[in-house]
């Protein structure tokens, strides 16, 4: 609608914005759609430390016990 809007108006910035934000809204849709296909077909979970040995997290020292009580 705005696309339409904008053309008949001669505004072809927003014309191409508009166009733009409407491509990465797409690519983003898809990509969810397809790390939630992948998360539906496994039970081991799936993310920035699914490759690791140890979980990753910033806010314990390395040098930290695992047994560390939570908080």
């Amino acid at each position: 609608m705005n696309i339409k809007l904008y053309l008949a108006k001669g505004m072809m910035l927003n014309t191409v914005l508009s166009i733009v934000i409407i491509a990465l809204v797409t690519v983003i849709i898809v990509e969810n759609v397809r790390v939630w296909l992948t998360l539906l077909r496994t039970a081991k979970p799936v993310g920035m430390n699914d490759e690791r040995e140890k979980i990753y997290c910033p806010l314990v020292s390395p040098h930290a016990p695992d047994d560390l009580p939570l908080a």
